[in-house]
């Protein structure tokens, strides 16, 4: 969200620039989940999850095509529809239903790779290398569409490599640290360090892009090192809440866990809420605006959740069994 605001509720390219590891470190916290889910769950998880994905991302290009043409044309929709193109953000359903379908070949790389045994380390080590192989061959190889931000790419593209990153790290996310107010305070310190080399001095176009991808401008594997460090800073800050049981900071972690649920929905309809949000209140950036356009860009979508599970409750109890 932050990205989508720039030169809207601010103009420092500072901001905008420490931000793009942002997509990086979903992808890393969804390979994870999928990890977990798909131990518990198994095949069954990824064509339900499949399914829920593409009927809520249908559900958001019929919504955004009505709200930018004003009427519904069946041959305009089906084409958005099959590009991923009604509103920029949602290259990442492309994206993120190739990675689901991948997810059982690269756990069971992961698991090959863990094995017990001499070559263990030599395993992963080469499961690491196919990956980056792979990531590089389809970057520079396949584009299915002309996506923002390698979602034209087979295979995930570039967020291949973050979603097995999330998988791979399952076992350290899943370990509790023993001091997480000094994994919290370090890892805050190194952060802060990354954002004055890289972003006050400007170090980070030094770098190249991720796989020399050119659809994507900016990610380069510097702000892999920062989703690395925002991930550290935000489990170790959970853990310190949770060994206080402070009810306030209790209550914070609870609107967030919310948040987290639904990041698809908040994802996949903030910038209909903030084109909405910018029409009933036009005019200069102040404060109130602001504030009031960033609430609507995260309770619209939670509304809308909460309407469709209301309808979707009630039309299976009124169903026949």
């Amino acid at each position: 969200m932050t990205q989508h605001v720039n030169n809207l509720f601010y103009y420092d390219q500072r901001i905008f620039k420490s931000t793009w590891y942002a997509v990086a470190l979903f992808i890393i916290i969804s390979g994870y989940l999928t990890a977990c889910s798909y131990e518990k769950k198994g095949a069954i998880h990824i064509r339900k999850r499949i399914s829920d994905l593409l009927l809520t991302y249908s559900i958001a290009t019929v919504l955004y095509v009505f709200y930018q043409e004003r009427f519904l044309d069946v041959e305009t929709l089906f084409f958005h529809i099959i590009h991923f193109d009604a509103s920029g953000p949602f290259y990442y359903i492309w994206v993120y239903c190739q990675l689901i379908i991948i997810s059982p070949i690269l756990l069971g790389a992961l698991n090959w790779a863990d094995t017990e045994g001499k070559k263990k380390y030599l395993r992963r080590t080469a499961v690491l290398m196919a990956v980056l192989f792979i990531c590089y061959f389809n970057v520079t190889y396949t584009s299915a569409f002309k996506l923002s931000s390698s979602g034209g790419h087979l295979g995930g593209g570039i967020w291949l490599f973050f979603w097995y990153m999330g998988m791979r790290l399952k076992a350290f996310l899943d370990y509790e640290f023993k001091y997480p107010k000094f994994v919290f305070c370090l890892n805050v310190i190194l952060l802060c360090i990354w954002e004055y080399i890289f972003i006050f001095k400007d170090y980070i176009m030094y770098f190249p892009a991720m796989f020399g991808d050119t659809q994507i401008s900016g990610l380069n594997w510097m702000h892999a090192l920062q989703a690395i460090l925002v991930l550290l800073i935000v489990k170790s800050g959970i853990e310190c809440v949770k060994s206080k049981n402070n009810s306030i900071w209790n209550i914070v972690v609870r609107v967030i866990c919310l948040i987290g649920k639904n990041t698809l929905y908040i994802f996949l309809y903030h910038l209909l809420f903030l084109e909405i949000g910018m029409k009933l209140w036009p005019g200069q950036n102040v404060f109130g605006r602001r504030l009031f356009l960033s609430g609507l860009m995260i309770l619209g979508p939670l509304c809308l959740k909460y309407v469709k599970d209301m309808v979707y409750n009630e039309i299976v109890s009124i169903s026949p069994i």
